[in-house]
């Protein structure tokens, strides 16, 4: 059993409640790295802090598009909420792959680890770029 047939399992065959739990806690926990850096370089530069902020989240960009994706078959609710945002996202970072050709193997097997881990590299620089160029722009306010 892969990943996606067990997330499927647990988002539909244990009732409503149990399914509600591991969608928050799920969306909750792609939260964590960004929320870890905010917390562990609140003492750096600005621009740092947000380069860094942006690095933790462009390494969980990825998965948690396809986390939002497998909402879109669960219920309409969360169809609506999670799985059209879920649906574009997904779109919208599995462009490197597109653009680099990469296959991703075997079409009746799990995917490789591989092209994860490439993508999650490309939008940690993408975002960690746009948290330094954000925080290097943002003016701090004058004093009164």
């Amino acid at each position: 059993m892969d990943l996606f047939q067990l997330a499927g399992r647990l988002l539909t065959e244990y009732g409503p409640l149990v399914s509600w739990l591991i969608t928050i806690g799920g969306t909750a926990l792609f939260f964590v790295p960004a929320a870890g850096a905010f917390f562990i370089f609140r003492k750096k530069p600005r621009a740092l802090r947000l380069a860094l902020i942006g690095i933790a989240f462009g390494m969980v960009a990825w998965p948690f598009s396809f986390w939002l994706y497998l909402h879109y078959y669960v219920d309409v609710f969360r169809k609506f909420l999670l799985g059209y945002p879920g649906v574009y996202l997904v779109g919208f970072h599995c462009t490197p792959l597109r653009i680099f050709n990469v296959h991703m193997g075997d079409p009746t097997g799990p995917p490789p680890l591989w092209p994860g881990i490439l993508v999650g590299a490309f939008w940690a620089v993408i975002y960690g770029a746009a948290g330094f160029g954000i925080g290097w722009k943002w003016k701090k306010p004058k004093a009164p």
